[in-house]
């Protein structure tokens, strides 16, 4: 059985460059030789990403896909960290609590 895990991250941790991102996104298979899937589904008050927990490339590598894509750092930052701590799922929420480690880069 395959047991899939998530962080719940506040969307105060990524740019609101990236939520539009997200928003566009939304209910698509991104497939990205670099960091594998990323799915994404929108809700009512952010967004649940899928992460492939496999390290497939080094970090700059990746960074520099995610901003072709139109991504920031700031993604990228909260990519890493949730593939660093193996889980598969990101759930980018604005009313979640601010994560250690994280910058804040979207302000009201």
């Amino acid at each position: 059985m395959i047991e899939h895990t998530f962080v719940e991250i506040s969307t105060k941790h990524i740019t609101k460059e990236d939520t539009a991102l997200l928003q566009s996104f939304a209910w698509q298979q991104l497939t990205c030789p670099e960091i594998g899937e990323l799915l994404v589904y929108a809700g009512p008050f952010g967004w649940f990403v899928w992460v492939s927990s496999e390290e497939t490339i080094d970090d700059m590598e990746l960074e520099l896909s995610l901003k072709k894509d139109g991504f920031s750092t700031a993604m990228y930052e909260t990519l890493v960290m949730v593939r660093d701590e193996e889980s598969n799922w990101i759930r980018f929420d604005r009313d979640a609590e601010l994560s250690d480690g994280l910058e804040v880069v979207y302000v009201d």
